[in-house]
């Protein structure tokens, strides 16, 4: 109880230094608002944002010919999106000139808007009117700054029907007799199909032709004297249709400026956080002093001397004034080496077109070089470093609690935990090596064969020479996978951890496999080809998916076709071996591996429910089968049915449903008899199905594959001599149901799951929706990850002999998910410098990981009170 008390209060300390440093960070740039120009350039500006649509799709008129021709009537170019390439940090970016932080995002989950100030505000505060017209948190964010606004709800397969709506929503408000001066328009289908089909596929040009012509259509109508189109994306995006990646290809984006007040220019470079200053200067309101940022003015129709003063009056606020700098003497030389020297005028009314000419492409390019350094520049910290030390002693502590390890690391047998200690260290260099040098071995790799062939030649012959030790001490090698296999399972989880060779499904495929080869003895070939198998299930889960990209036809093929051969070569053996669930929880389990669940996002709504209805009565009935007919296996169905059919439409709906699971679970629990498993059954049917309320229809079907396949594991009984190893990989099987579940609902790793609350609640409209509570969004998250590790705790402990071991199981799977908050608290700790911005997400994944271990402390705890973990005595006749 000490270890586990003590864990917690260092995972919550180093959160909380976390969130302390991320406050500091959004204190230094804290800034007022300024004025760029005395003049306004238009009456209205629309702003349209196309989600993840790539600089490549408009370099010729191929994919949108009407878009292509329009922009050289205009100003266009490139722009650069943030870092963090996901949809509301390329939001919250172009709307506010800040690229949001991980643990910042979560601030704004207190409330449904952006609290910060904005050039919406300065609209408002002028008596004009703010539209939002479709995305999914323009509205919440920033919404209450006007009216008039179209909500995205993401009814239909791919939001083709709701963003035709917003644009003629958008269009009908720009031609009313009041328009609005400032309006959004983002259109979501450009994202959904480009993940589903990839960049390449007729498919997908089909839809950038279809929204081609629907802006063209659009632009007849709207631009009139006295508008202004800007035309952009979020982020872009990979020939796979991912993105999430800094590198330019998911950066890069066009721009077009159309209208009143633009010049032509066909060469502009821009970023992200420069379209509000822009914006403002079109608009004769404020910028946001916190940005930092410079409009894109060779795109706007200033004289020459206007350019200048508007250049000037930003650097000086971006760079010149800014406090990051005045402990970075050798950064703040070269900002002023760039700035006139003459100061005695703010407003630059000395200018000329002969000092503009002069000096505007100077300002720009020191202004481009230092941007980046401006804003919060992290240090190396001890205090990291101290966290990531306790963090891994914790884990070997852990450990110390399994007798196994315990044997092999307490002293005076040091030799152990020296090995275990060096393996880790050795884990965590090569860790560290790809967190640090990633960027420079991708260009050492691109740069040709005359640049690589010295490395490689190294790497190979250091590769080779490896391999040669290793088979000739192959005996030793050999003797002590033997001797050490539950703490080789550890490293093995860590290595995979860091290298990132296999997802979570492709985790559970292998021990399914190991387990099953491990209860029938095959001959020799015939291991040699199931190994061979598993090498291959192992290697999808990271090369076959990333030549497929994110393409749902071409992944479920080969996910069939795995499924197949696996199903072959098992029925094969059906004769001489055991089969019972382990043919279908490895059928299931490759079928799920193409996305980590099953794909069901081409179906509409209601067929997705009705999908989820079927899969969700099936299990029940033969739950009441299989288990004599017990009827309390049936009643706690219907409160999660009527939820889904009638109760989602009423704000108390989700609570109802809730109040009525539970309740029935209770009753279950006490009616049942305290012998044998009824009262256990009962319990995890009833708790699957309050999972399963909380969850949107078309995760039902992968909720209950992680249940099923988890239950085919631990029905796997294995002999004494074989304790250790299967604890070590039913913890490993459980670690990673947990975060597959979790990965169902939002990545454990994004920061964009904050804000993505409909992927976590099946009541889409929390974040920003009037008559929901953001709190009981957040609340209903947690008890989700709650039930997620009760339900798959209440499936370990089903059978009996396992019981027995389960406290062990725990032990191990806190020791794997202790070592996945170890590497985002190496990732955080080596986010200082140029690697600064990569702190944010260190913190966010660490925040998640903690939440997942510290819940499932919480959800394993109860239920060993109420001894449904244990193997119960035997009862007298």
């Amino acid at each position: 109880m000490w270890l586990v008390l003590w864990t917690v209060f260092v995972l919550l300390g180093h959160l909380l230094f976390d969130a302390n440093t991320l406050y500091q960070q959004a204190l230094s740039q804290q800034s007022g608002a300024y004025a760029l120009s005395e003049r306004r350039l238009t009456d209205r500006v629309v702003l349209v944002v196309l989600d993840s649509w790539a600089l490549r799709t408009l370099a010729d008129d191929r994919l949108m010919p009407k878009l292509y021709a329009r922009q050289k009537g205009g100003a266009s170019g490139v722009l650069w999106a943030p870092r963090q390439t996901g949809t509301i940090q390329g939001i919250l970016t172009l709307g506010t000139g800040m690229a949001p932080s991980g643990l910042a995002a979560i601030g704004l989950m207190s409330s449904a808007r952006f609290e910060g100030w904005t050039i919406f505000d300065d609209v408002a505060a002028r008596g004009e009117n703010v539209s939002f017209h479709g995305g999914p948190a323009w509205l919440p964010l920033f919404g209450d700054r006007g009216k008039g606004h179209f909500r995205e709800t993401g009814h239909g397969p791919n939001f083709r029907d709701e963003d035709v709506e917003g644009l003629a929503h958008s269009r009908q408000a720009l031609l009313s007799e009041h328009p609005p001066t400032l309006s959004v328009v983002h259109i979501t289908e450009t994202d959904v199909a480009a993940h589903q089909y990839g960049t390449e596929r007729p498919e997908y040009a089909a839809v950038l032709k279809f929204w081609d012509d629907a802006l063209d259509d659009y632009l007849q109508q709207v631009l009139k004297p006295g508008t202004t189109v800007i035309i952009t994306a979020d982020h872009g995006n990979d020939v796979n249709g991912s993105h999430g990646g800094s590198e330019p290809i998911y950066r890069k984006v066009p721009v077009v400026f159309l209208g009143q007040g633009i010049d032509r220019d066909n060469h502009i470079e821009m970023n992200a956080a420069d379209m509000p200053a822009t914006i403002a200067v079109l608009l004769g309101i404020r910028a946001p002093g916190a940005a930092v940022a410079m409009p894109a003015v060779h795109a706007l129709q200033l004289t020459m001397v206007e350019r200048g003063r508007v250049a000037l009056i930003s650097y000086a606020h971006s760079l010149l004034n800014r406090a990051a700098l005045k402990d970075r003497p050798d950064l703040l030389a070269k900002v002023q080496g760039a700035f006139p020297s003459r100061t005695d005028d703010p407003k630059f009314r000395w200018l000329t077109d002969h000092h503009v000419k002069d000096m505007l492409p100077r300002l720009q390019s020191t202004f481009r070089e230092l941007e980046e350094h401006v804003g919060f520049v992290r240090v190396v910290n001890t205090v990291d470093w101290v966290f990531v030390v306790m963090t891994f002693v914790l884990a070997v502590l852990m450990l110390w609690s399994v007798a196994p390890a315990a044997a092999a690391l307490r002293p005076p047998l040091w030799a152990g935990t020296t090995a275990l200690c060096a393996a880790l260290l050795g884990i965590e260099l090569l860790f560290g090596l790809r967190i640090t040098h990633a960027d420079a071995m991708k260009g050492l790799i691109r740069g040709g064969a005359q640049t690589a062939v010295l490395p490689l030649v190294l790497v190979a012959g250091g590769g080779l020479s490896l391999a040669v030790l290793a088979w000739r001490k192959r005996a030793l090698g050999w003797q002590l996978a033997r001797e050490q296999r539950f703490l080789l399972v550890v490293l093995g989880y860590l290595l995979t951890s860091v290298l990132y060779p296999v997802n979570m499904v492709g985790l559970i495929v292998a021990m399914l496999l190991a387990a099953w080869l491990w209860q029938n003895p095959l001959p020799s070939t015939w291991r040699w080809r199931w190994l061979l198998c598993a090498l291959v299930v192992l290697t999808a889960g990271t090369k076959v998916w990333s030549i497929l990209g994110e393409s749902a036809p071409r992944r479920m093929a080969v996910g069939a076709a795995l499924a197949l051969a696996v199903s072959a070569l098992m029925l094969h053996w059906r004769a001489s071996l055991k089969l019972g669930w382990w043919w279908a929880a490895l059928v299931l389990a490759l079928l799920m591996l193409p996305f980590s669940c099953f794909n069901l996002l081409g179906l509409a709504t209601q067929a997705q429910l009705m999908v989820a209805t079927a899969v969700s009565v099936g299990a029940g009935v033969w739950a009441y089968r299989l288990c004599g007919r017990d009827r309390w296996l049936i009643w706690p169905l219907l409160p999660t049915l009527w939820f889904w059919w009638w109760g989602v439409s009423q704000p108390w709906g989700l609570y109802l449903a809730l109040l009525a699971g539970g309740g029935l679970a209770a009753a279950a629990y006490v009616m049942a008899a305290p012998v044998g498993n009824t009262r256990h059954v009962r319990l995890l049917v009833s708790t699957l199905c309050m999972l399963m309320t909380l969850s949107l229809p078309m995760h039902v079907p992968s909720v209950l594959g992680f249940v099923l396949v988890t239950l085919a594991f631990f029905q796997w009984q294995p002999l004494l001599v074989q304790r250790w190893p299967a604890v070590a990989m039913a913890a490993v099987v459980l670690v990673a149901a947990r975060y597959g579940l979790f990965d169902v609902y939002g990545y454990a790793d994004s920061p964009a799951q904050v804000y993505q609350l409909k992927h976590l609640d099946l009541a889409a409209a929390y974040l920003g929706d009037e008559s929901r509570s953001i709190h009981g969004a957040v609340l209903m998250v947690v008890l989700k990850i709650w039930l997620a590790g009760v339900v798959l705790m209440l499936a370990a402990g089903l059978f009996k002999p396992w019981r027995g071991w389960l406290d062990d199981v725990m032990a191990v799977a806190a020791v794997l998910v202790l070592l996945q908050i170890g590497q985002a608290a190496v990732r955080a700790s080596l986010a200082f410098a140029e690697r600064s911005h990569q702190y944010d997400f260190a913190a966010f994944s660490m925040l998640v990981h903690t939440g997942v271990l510290i819940l499932g402390m919480l959800a394993y705890g109860p239920l060993r009170r109420l001894r449904l973990m244990q193997t119960p005595p035997a009862v007298s006749p």
